[in-house]
């Protein structure tokens, strides 16, 4: 998925993520089952695991250098 390559590139560790639903319109975003791994020469396997994510976006700025999110959560 493009997520984990993207959160992975930028943080330079593994990230998985079970699935994303997306609601275009309203630029609602759910992020399941995210999981993202600590870097070598931690003792923890993962930094974080998240069951679910709430993003509001303004989808016009996702396509653009400075992607502005409303809402986390």
């Amino acid at each position: 998925m493009g997520v984990e390559k993207i959160v992975g590139f930028v943080l330079e560790t593994n990230v998985s993520l079970k699935s994303v639903s997306l609601d275009p319109k309203d630029g609602n975003f759910e992020l399941n089952g995210l999981s993202i791994a600590n870097p070598k020469g931690f003792t923890s396997e993962n930094a974080m695991e998240l069951e679910k994510v709430r993003l509001e976006a303004d989808i016009k700025s996702l396509f653009s250098n400075e992607p502005f999110i409303k809402l986390v959560n």
